[in-house]
């Protein structure tokens, strides 16, 4: 099977509501590899690699977010980016 990247930006109420740590949970439960970070101006980017059927569901949760979050937009686009971390994680 062929993996992919995706380089995602959400907007909305996204900081500061636990958007972060919902992603790495989301993202470790698809088995999808890559990192999330706060933006300086209030958005949250993402580079998520895994098989498209994964980073598809990933995606698809980024619209239901934390419990607090208020998505406003998911952007997003294939990345020829290689996440260089194992896992999952949060980065600054």
């Amino acid at each position: 099977m062929v993996n992919i990247s995706r380089k995602i930006v959400v907007s909305g109420l996204v900081q500061g509501v636990w958007f972060r740590s919902f992603v790495v949970d989301s993202a470790r439960n698809l088995s999808i590899k890559g990192w999330v970070r706060n933006t300086d101006d209030g958005q949250v980017e993402l580079l998520a690699r895994g098989s498209p059927e994964n980073v598809d569901l990933l995606e698809q949760a980024l619209w239901i977010g934390s419990p607090l979050s208020q998505v406003s937009d998911v952007h997003s686009r294939q990345s020829k980016q290689t996440p260089i971390l194992n896992g999952f994680k949060i980065i600054w």
